[in-house]
């Protein structure tokens, strides 16, 4: 394992979730994809709130909430 952080490290992370998301369930919406990926963060333990700003990601649970999601609307 390797300590890594930052936009550089997250953004391709959370770009493939969403279109695990969106194959997942077609017809969601930005904002639906948005509370789904909210929904999916956890804190994580003593890591300063202002350097994790939702927390970490758990792409099978944003899926699984995109999955659930019902006409894009949660």
């Amino acid at each position: 394992y390797k300590l890594v952080e930052g936009t550089s490290f997250s953004a391709p992370i959370v770009a493939s979730t969403i279109a695990c998301m969106i194959e997942a369930n077609p017809s969601l919406t930005p904002d639906t994809v948005r509370q789904c990926l909210a929904q999916a963060c956890e804190f994580i333990p003593g890591a300063p709130a202002e350097q994790q700003g939702l927390g970490a990601i758990d792409s099978g649970q944003a899926v699984a909430q995109a999955l659930r999601a019902k006409g894009g609307a949660m």
